[in-house]
């Protein structure tokens, strides 16, 4: 004789949340409701949400004629409900007519979070708010009610859009506000250690792709969530950007052996306000877009400053010197810049660069021979100019 099987156990809980799209045919509700909450089938976002709790609330009175009666209870008597429209969620996707990731946004949605006396069966809640059950998300944890709580405004997320908590809907059922309030430093606390983790796991990332020269200095530092990650990991990056450098250095010191190439130095000269810096500029972008075209190798550029100009270089293969002064290097600097049969590494403040240079532009208000002799350490003759 064989035993029957014991019925599976309900799924219960007190506390739960769900996400639904604001779409119809997701709602299972009557055609009435349908009308009232999609009219013209447009979501009118705010009615839906009171929908939601309008259910609930008949749901747990048990029965039509007692929501209607006049001693009825309130709601929040009943039940704390917080939800949030959430239209500014962003994922990743593939582009493929250009190999690239590309941002989209995510689907309208809400976010909502139910709190009960006491523990209710999940499926009888699903089907009152007219959901599937598996959409229904219980806590998890310890700090489980206060994940979900947190989640609606994404205050532990500070990858995601920060919704302001004054958009969390209630329906006057409890004060989110308050709440949000009294844990919103705990919440900023951990949302910073989050971050701080991953962009630690990002930056694993990044350094190979600065390494494989794939990323520049400039982009990192113009593109906000690289420039993040790069304030975390700073040490490990700009450790990338040396190696880069003295891999460029020893590849170009390679091709100069093999008689691949021979360094160019273009020296442009003009009276002030001439537009030598816009030509130069222009050229420089011109070099990269030729180079870029014939071999599909992009060229990166590298401008000085006015003291200490090859402090940080990274090996980019063009340097552009504008108006620089002479005298911000020595005699031995500019010679090691400027000879195009050597790789020998620069002068710089903290650490020799290596020398990765195809070209170089410079410009001055000076003709060449005037601009070399204010070089530190030459000694006026026309002999030690002829170096240059």
């Amino acid at each position: 004789m064989t035993q029957a099987k014991p019925k599976a156990k309900r799924k219960q809980a007190s506390v739960f949340g769900f996400t639904q799209q604001f779409k119809a045919d997701m709602w299972d509700w009557a055609d009435d409701e349908k009308a009232v909450c999609f009219p013209n089938g447009v979501p009118d976002t705010a009615r839906i949400m009171k929908r939601v709790a309008e259910r609930l609330y008949v749901y747990l009175i048990g029965d039509i004629k007692k929501a209607n009666a006049p001693d009825r209870p309130h709601a929040k008597d009943l039940f704390k409900y917080s939800a949030i429209i959430h239209d500014k969620d962003m994922s990743f996707a593939w582009d493929t007519k250009t190999n690239s990731k590309v941002i989209v946004p995510k689907e309208l949605h809400m976010h909502a979070v139910i709190e009960l006396p006491s523990k209710r069966d999940l499926s009888f809640i699903s089907t009152a708010i007219g959901i599937r059950p598996e959409q229904i998300e219980v806590p998890r944890g310890r700090y489980g009610r206060e994940n979900m709580l947190a989640y609606l405004v994404h205050a532990k997320d500070g990858d995601k859009y920060q919704y302001s908590p004054s958009e969390v809907e209630t329906f006057n059922t409890w004060d989110y506000m308050s709440y949000y309030i009294s844990r919103v430093d705990t919440w900023n606390y951990r949302k910073a250690t989050v971050v701080k983790k991953a962009n630690s796991v990002k930056a694993d990332w990044l350094v190979k792709e600065v390494q494989a020269g794939r990323v520049s200095k400039e982009t990192i530092m113009l593109t906000d969530d690289y420039a993040e990650v790069y304030a975390d990991n700073m040490r490990a990056i700009n450790d990338a950007f040396q190696y880069y450098a003295e891999r460029q250095g020893f590849k170009t010191l390679e091709a100069l052996r093999n008689n691949e190439f021979e360094m160019s130095v273009y020296y442009i000269q003009g009276a002030p306000r001439m537009g030598k810096t816009f030509f130069a500029k222009k050229f420089v972008n011109d070099l990269i877009d030729t180079r870029f075209a014939k071999t599909g190798e992009r060229w990166r550029s590298y401008e000085t400053a006015d003291t200490q100009p090859m402090d940080d270089y990274a090996g980019e293969e063009i340097v552009f010197m504008d108006d620089l002064r002479a005298s911000a290097m020595t005699a031995s600097g500019w010679l090691k810049l400027l000879d195009p049969l050597t790789t020998a590494p620069m002068s710089a403040r903290y650490k020799n660069k290596q020398k990765a240079t195809r070209v170089i532009v410079i410009t001055s208000y000076l003709d060449p021979f005037t601009f070399f002799s204010y070089v530190k350490g030459v000694g006026g003759s026309n002999e030690a100019l002829e170096q240059f």
